[in-house]
């Protein structure tokens, strides 16, 4: 029976349309899935030659080589670009073959007028019977078992056939957690090779490796919307490179969004740029940096697997250079819920983007502009800056930003109506220019219930400037300072510093920077008593300054429980500090390197 839903399985023949090859206008672009089922960790290899013609001459010759070749390809770069399909509990690694075995006493199918065929319920009770009989290894969650077909049989399987058109040269399948691949003598037009006919069954035997890794019982990594069903190697069908000493075909990479043989090189940045971090759950940590490159990367650690051990790109394929920012650009991320993640970046062009992934579909693959059409350029900002975001609840997003005129802009989504798409300013009539920050300032924000905002930014003035947004009266439209009259100038720090800020619980925020002088300060709001309205220095006297930082310095600031901060910094000296506040004893007045 033809297959009509779920993966293909097949190493299709040559007049298949390759989607990652010959992109159909307007289609999708190929995306694998995962749809929940297993992947094999550290495959193990069990060639089977099936037949007397594979005991003499050039066919044992030709045996005797894909053993090599199987020895080389599973501990390759071609397992490393497997490893991007790895699953929080398992992780694709390098893998061995284990010893061929030849069954030269029997031969597969039955006669027929036309020639020898024969079909996958042969092949499947076969493969049982050699296993029961230890004629080849025991199974295991690695075990795959490729069998070679002798010359002159035709393999019938899924309403088809070998060598011919329409047809397949190979396909995977499996017997419950038994996985096995069938590799015809496919020395016919539609699935040969031009070269050594060994090139030929390296090429299609790569193209089955890498799909019964990736889907080994048929509902792990696909592709529902291309093809539909394309697994890693139909994206690729028939492109071919020399990998070592071998003809393999090139593999789907959802990360590269290209037909590739290995991984993307190793991560490199540049020095400083911003990590941005987000924990969707207890046992889970993403992060995400901009590479040398422009492209936005992204790992993560699972308590399954532990670090996934490799930065993945998130691409979007319209790009001519698949999405790009300037390098040491921030990239800004909230988790709403559990299954899902928002991103937000400033582009090449000054334009904000945002891309998710979700838990149902993985990444998008997409990255969309925030435009307002009410401005002449569609509303951009200067590149690099910083776009603040937060969640007051599930359904909706707040973002903020400072655009070229240093006005503070907003926008938002909510799930019953989508994006604003609208910026609008945060203005206060109280000042002449209607109050403006230096361009690329961040806008620290934070939500200390679901119906409140309170925003903070450095002015031009190098003041500490507040407002709020409050469910029962909108924006309150003014931008107050946070002064301190124990200084002269009423406590300034350098225009642009990034202001920290965190809400232990709903009645209390604490705020920190890094003043003039390099000392770290402080003030703090509580709903029972207001603003502090004084700014204190959280020194140190084992350090002759008192502890300073570079000025404009971000502070990060997280609270573990109520009743606890934690404060980290880099010093004058590159060294990682730290300290703490802790309700039981107060500052604890020491900064520690870590």
């Amino acid at each position: 029976m033809a297959i009509t839903s779920g993966p293909r399985r097949i190493v299709p023949t040559v007049d298949f349309v390759a989607r990652g090859l010959a992109p159909v206008v307007g289609a999708p672009v190929p995306n694998l899935q995962n749809h929940g089922g297993p992947v094999i960790g550290s495959v193990e290899v069990v060639p089977i030659y099936w037949g007397a013609a594979w005991a003499t001459g050039t066919n044992a010759v030709l045996a005797s080589n894909i053993d090599r070749f199987f020895d080389f390809i599973v501990t390759s770069s071609y397992m490393d670009l497997l490893h991007e399909y790895s699953t929080p509990s398992t992780q694709i690694q390098h893998g061995r073959r284990l010893s061929s075995a030849h069954v030269a006493n029997s031969e597969p199918g039955t006669v027929t007028p036309s020639g020898r065929q024969v079909t996958d319920d042969q092949i499947r009770t076969a493969l049982q019977g050699w296993i029961a009989n230890h004629t080849v290894p025991a199974t295991t969650a690695n075990t795959l078992y490729f069998i070679y077909l002798p010359p002159n049989v035709v393999s019938l399987s899924f309403g088809s056939s070998s060598c011919v058109a329409g047809g397949f040269c190979g396909y995977h399948d499996h017997i419950g957690n038994i996985y096995y691949a069938v590799i015809p003598y496919v020395n016919c037009s539609g699935c040969v090779f031009a070269g050594q006919f060994l090139d030929t069954l390296t090429e299609v035997s790569s193209h089955e490796l890498a799909e019964a890794i990736t889907d080994p019982e048929l509902n792990a990594w696909w592709d529902p919307v291309t093809g539909p069903g394309d697994e890693i190697g139909d994206i690729c069908n028939r492109q071919t490179t020399r990998l070592g000493d071998f003809v393999v075909q090139t593999e789907w990479s959802n990360t590269q969004g290209a037909c590739v043989v290995a991984p993307a090189p190793a991560l490199q940045v540049p020095s400083p740029s911003v990590v941005t971090d987000l924990t969707r759950f207890r046992d889970h940590i993403d992060l995400f940096v901009v590479g040398f490159d422009g492209g936005v990367n992204s790992t993560f650690w699972d308590a399954n697997g532990g670090w996934f051990n490799r930065w993945f790109r998130i691409i979007d394929p319209n790009f001519s250079d698949l999405f790009t920012v300037p390098p040491q650009s921030v990239v800004t991320c909230l988790t709403r819920f559990q299954d899902h993640i928002d991103l937000f970046a400033v582009g090449r062009d000054s334009a904000v983007y945002s891309t998710f992934w979700d838990a149902n579909g993985g990444w998008f693959n997409h990255w969309f502009r925030l435009l307002d059409t009410n401005f002449s350029d569609g509303f951009k900002v200067p590149q690099q800056s910083t776009v603040s975001s937060l969640s007051r609840f599930r359904d909706h997003i707040d973002l903020f930003v400072v655009g070229f005129d240093g006005g503070v802009y907003s926008t938002f989504w909510d799930a019953n109506g989508g994006w604003f798409n609208h910026w609008f300013r945060l203005i206060d009539t109280n000042f002449g220019d209607h109050f403006t920050v230096p361009p690329k300032s961040t806008v620290s924000c934070l939500s200390r219930f679901q119906d409140h905002i309170d925003l903070f930014v450095t002015g031009r003035d190098g003041v500490v400037y507040s407002t709020f947004w409050d469910v029962s009266s909108g924006w309150f439209n003014h931008w107050f300072g946070l002064r301190d009259t124990n200084f002269p100038d009423g406590f300034t720090v350098p225009p642009g510093s990034p202001i920290s800020c965190l809400s232990r619980f709903r009645d209390h925020i604490d705020l920190f920077v890094v003043g003039f002088d390099g000392g770290v300060y402080s003030t703090f709001w509580d709903a029972s008593s207001g603003w502090f309205n004084h700014w204190f220095r959280l020194a140190d006297t084992n350090f002759g300054d008192g502890f300073t930082v570079p000025p404009g310095s971000v502070v990060s600031s997280m609270s573990r429980f109520q009743d606890h901060i934690d404060l980290f910094v880099t010093g004058r000296d590159g060294g990682v500090y730290s300290t703490f506040w802790d309700a039981n004893g107060g500052w604890f007045n020491h900064w520690f390197r870590i």
